[in-house]
């Protein structure tokens, strides 16, 4: 049944209707109750291939909002580019210390949520002048949001939220 073209769904469910609405010799109220149920699953896969082709749709979507030039999806505007990560090697180093710093913190402390375990690694960095100068290195060389992404940790997000108050580079 997967697969099957709106067409072919739409179809089957016009014969199916038909069938019924003809009196199709539904002496027996089982047989009416399968048409019935037939005819709800059809509807359903109909629902679903509607979405799907919705979704289609919207991923070959690129919307412009505001000012500069929009090129495959990522807005430029002078000499930045707004989805561009800028893999210098002060953000690639402060990335890679943050990361071994939530993954210690993660194994330490393995019931913290993630919001406790980002605030621990916040008060770790306050508390080594050496990281947390090589974090605002970091920071400065690209931004708060390149280097959530590069960290790639569940606590990333909760770290970089208690960064950016205690930081401010």
């Amino acid at each position: 049944m997967e697969g099957r073209s709106l067409e072919d769904i739409d179809d089957e469910l016009e014969h199916l209707i038909s069938l019924i609405e003809s009196g199709g010799g539904f002496g027996d109220p089982d047989a009416k109750e399968a048409y019935d149920r037939k005819i709800q699953f059809l509807l359903s896969l109909r629902h679903q291939e509607i979405l799907k082709n919705q979704k289609l749709m919207m991923e070959n979507t690129i919307n412009q909002y505001g000012l500069g030039d929009n090129i495959a999806g990522d807005k430029v505007m002078g000499d930045k580019i707004g989805t561009q990560i800028n893999n210098s090697q002060d953000l690639a180093q402060a990335s890679k210390d943050i990361k071994a710093l939530l993954n210690q913190l993660s194994a330490d402390y393995p019931s913290d949520s993630p919001r406790v375990l980002g605030a621990k690694a916040v008060d770790q960095v306050e508390k080594d002048p050496e990281l947390k100068s090589r974090i605002l290195r970091g920071v400065k060389a690209g931004s708060f949001a390149a280097l959530e992404k590069m960290i790639d940790h569940l606590v990333a997000k909760f770290f970089i939220e208690g960064a950016k108050e205690v930081l401010k580079p």
